[in-house]
């Protein structure tokens, strides 16, 4: 892949302009958009291996529907099957520590204090800066031996002065944007200074989310792999035990940590490392370095703190930098009611449509196949409602097997609409003991392989053995590829019951819509539910819903349509969603409801807002909402919406 060619882009919408950099699994360039007439970071995908291809499609759909100042703008992802791009807002700056303390400038290599994977001993004797990401299955054997001679401290951070004023502008932002990631119920995992930039107009940008993970259970991320970057994970990061925000926070302690002595809490080898991050407290700012602020001593030490309950939250942490006020907080901006005040709020209303989501799971067991299209208008609650359904299915059903994917608008990859369907079968296969996976191999697994590459993590197909050493015709590749998933999905399905979920279908494609045709048709097809959501605005301008529609109306073939909260639904929601946050008192209730129009989202967004701004005692309106979320947008875009309207 040439730096000043378009090949690995398929195409002349580009222009590369430079290279900025590059990390363990991509490149980035800075790059002319001719189809928009702008200038994005372009983060191209180098190394094509499977799992490589799972975290860079994960770094762009985790924030995807996320707008926040502090988060870097995601614009669209694209592939050819070979390829693999994606495109982004492009910062001009430096990393957190290079603008905290003016005339520090990080090494462009970006490798590690702390070796990770095994590396020859000429790299084991290169000058090393900050460890680079990784994500490993095992740590007794992905690690160098910590008998080789201890890396040299870069001593050229702590000669460059630190500007106090700058930490606090930078700090501040930082944890707004980190708080407003966790709140959309999602943790970083990354977090380091090359991960933190600082743009010419002092704002801090978030980045890189290769590792992002979902906050499961009770607020925590149980990881199987050991992934982060050594010097700034946690002690329960380390050790490979459950994870959460908490978890995020220490490595915020870390870079402030850095920021405030110029050296890191703890450095060496790996293992020493952790262990002293598990049985050792590193000595306060304040006692390496003279006329540190206390409050800012004291938030580092409590940051790093050994047991994640111990830390602060991320609204403690706000509070703290805004000198004892939270003020108003920058909530991130999602067109999916996703965000955590959800979590744990009982399902209202919706009993018929799921009776009916439950009817066709039914006739599943009993060996027929059932599709059933969910549609209805924008933020009317279709995905809580199939979210809801699948939840209790597993609860009720230990033997589930639920794949889920979701079309989103702004990817160009191929069959996009199983796309997240097969990541979600390839994680179900890794799990499967060794024995059980190979007995659910097609004969022509490969070909299904060639064409979602990230199956090649899964052990049985990455050693299936190869019918022929090519397939030259794309269209028998196409048809063997259909034939296997087909064929894998029956099998599945064989012996325990088998859901698909496809979400936003109103963004598929054409070649999606033929293999779920492939997948499903007469005769014998696997007796699975495939439930499907989409817009209904939308049934007009995308013909192939209306087809869709139009064979519904029998067992196999179904439409449920999502109407609007109706008024006592809506209320009822209102109040579980304020909940004790504030008083329930009837005008700010009742213009919640009014305002909503029983749309679950602005229903949820409208009491966020209220339960965050408690001064509101007559009532909130949508125009007051989107008012005070202009206001905490970044100055160039306040003018570009203002210019817009």
């Amino acid at each position: 892949m040439g730096d000043n060619s378009n090949d690995f882009l398929g195409t002349e919408r580009f222009r590369i302009r430079r290279r900025l950099g590059s990390g363990g699994m991509g490149v980035v360039y800075e790059a002319h958009d001719r189809q928009t007439d702008k200038v994005v970071a372009l983060k191209a995908l180098t190394r094509t291996e499977a799992s490589h291809i799972t975290r860079f499609k994960n770094e762009f759909r985790s924030l995807a529907d996320v707008s926040h100042p502090n988060l870097v703008a995601l614009y669209e992802f694209m592939s050819d099957g070979a390829y693999w791009f994606f495109t982004m807002e492009l910062v001009q700056g430096g990393n957190f520590l290079e603008y905290v303390r003016p005339g520090y400038r990080a090494k462009t290599s970006q490798a590690s204090l702390t070796p990770t994977l095994l590396r020859s001993a000429s790299d084991e004797a290169a000058e090393a800066a900050e460890a680079e990401t990784q994500q490993l299955e095992s740590i007794r054997t992905s690690f160098v031996d910590d008998t080789l001679a201890d890396i040299s401290v870069d001593t050229r951070l702590s000669r460059s002065p630190l500007d106090l004023d700058r930490l606090s502008i930078a700090l501040r932002q930082l944890a707004e944007g980190l708080h407003g990631l966790h709140e959309t119920g999602k943790l970083h995992r990354d977090i380091k200074p090359s991960n933190v930039l600082v743009s010419k107009e002092n704002r801090v940008v978030i980045l890189d989310f290769g590792l992002v993970a979902e906050v499961e259970g009770q607020g925590l991320h149980d990881s199987i792999s050991l992934a982060g970057t050594p010097d700034y994970m946690s002690p329960e990061q380390g050790a490979q035990l459950p994870i959460s925000t908490a978890s995020d926070w220490y490595s915020v302690g870390v870079i402030l940590y850095q920021a405030l002595t110029g050296r890191l809490p703890f450095s060496g080898r790996f293992f020493e490392v952790m262990m002293n991050k598990q049985s050792l407290d590193p000595p306060t700012p304040a006692e390496l370095v003279q006329g540190v602020p206390e409050d800012l001593n004291d938030l580092c030490v409590n940051l790093l703190r050994r047991k994640p309950e111990d830390r602060p939250s991320g609204r403690d942490v706000l509070r703290i930098l805004g000198h004892g006020v939270t003020g108003p907080l920058k909530q991130p901006f999602m067109p999916a009611p996703v965000s955590s005040a959800l979590h744990g709020i009982p399902f209202i209303g919706r009993e018929r449509h799921q009776r009916e989501l439950h009817d066709a799971f039914t006739a599943t067991r009993q060996g027929q196949t059932v599709t059933v299209y969910v549609h209805g208008d924008s933020g009317v609650g279709k995905t809580a409602l199939v979210r809801h359904f699948l939840d209790d299915l597993t609860a009720r059903e230990s033997d589930v097997v639920i794949l889920e994917g979701r079309c989103y608008e702004r990817e160009s990859v191929p069959y996009k609409a199983l796309d997240g369907v097969i990541d979600s079968l390839t994680r179900y296969l890794m799990a499967l003991p060794e024995a059980k996976a190979e007995a659910s191999m097609p004969r022509d697994v490969l070909a299904l392989a060639r064409l979602f590459p990230v199956m090649l993590q899964v052990d049985s197909v990455f050693s299936a053995p190869q019918r022929e050493q090519e397939i030259p015709d794309p269209f028998t590749l196409r048809r063997r590829a259909f034939a296997a998933l087909r064929e894998l999905m029956g099998r599945i399905s064989d012996r325990q019951p088998l859901v698909l979920y496809i979400d936003d279908l109103q963004w598929s494609d054409a070649d999606s819509t033929t293999l779920l045709g492939e997948i499903l048709r007469p005769p014998d097809p696997p007796p699975l539910l495939l439930v499907a959501s989409f817009r209904s605005e939308d049934i007009e301008a995308k013909p192939f819903l209306r087809t869709l529609l139009n064979s519904t109306g029998t067992a196999s073939r179904r439409e449920l349509r999502v109407a609007t909260l109706n008024k006592e639904e809506a209320r009822d929601l209102a109040h579980r969603l304020l909940g004790s946050s504030l008083p329930a008192m009837a005008p700010v209730v009742n213009s919640i409801i009014r305002e909503a129009r029983g749309n679950a989202f602005l229903l949820e967004q409208l009491a966020s807002y209220a339960a965050t701004n408690q001064s509101a005692t007559t009532g909130i309106s949508l125009g007051v909402m989107l008012d005070a979320r202009l206001r905490n947008l970044p100055k160039g875009t306040r003018q570009f919406v203002d210019a817009l309207a």
